[in-house]
């Protein structure tokens, strides 16, 4: 029995030397662990901002469909105006009303095209379609000190104006 007690005794003193060997590792990793995480919420606010533009890309383009000529696309005119301000090429100016939409929603993107496509009052491929692409630039939250600079999203929304009841 005296046995057994002094191995149970020489192997407590042996662990007796790796006292705090748990606090290092909890010091060494937890900035490890802490810098990971940051990176996890910067990528899903990233996927968050990607979302969001493409929803007020889509809404810039129902807008802008919303304010065509409607007297025109039912009488399937081939020159279709937007707030009856014709624009470029006879298209409509679709690039003021979707910019003029961005700023009264108060949205902080930057709209790089606007067009509408398609022949008034068509069906399948020839359908009357606007579509809008914008971009957001946002800063990221925790990995600011490690990436300088910002994250630019870019997202089309597409609509079709309706000319006759579905």
């Amino acid at each position: 029995m005296r046995r057994l007690a002094n191995r149970f005794r020489q192997r407590l003193e042996r662990l007796r030397g790796d006292r705090g060997s748990l606090s290092v590792a909890v010091v060494l990793w937890t900035p490890v662990v802490m810098v990971m995480a940051g990176f996890v919420v910067d990528i899903g606010f990233l996927i968050s901002k990607r979302e969001h533009a493409a929803d007020v890309a889509q809404q810039a383009a129902r807008r802008v469909a919303d304010d065509l000529n409607k007297a025109g696309l039912y009488a399937q005119q081939q020159v279709i105006e937007v707030n009856e301000t014709p624009g470029p090429g006879g298209l409509g100016n679709c690039e003021e009303d979707a910019r003029r939409y961005l700023q009264a929603s108060g949205e902080q993107a930057t709209l790089v095209s606007c067009a509408i496509t398609g022949t008034p009052g068509g069906v399948g491929a020839a359908l009357q379609t606007v579509t809008v692409t914008i971009r957001i630039t946002s800063t990221p939250l925790f990995a600011g000190f490690i990436q300088e600079g910002t994250n630019t999203v870019t997202a089309t929304g597409t609509a079709h104006p309706l000319t006759q009841i579905p």
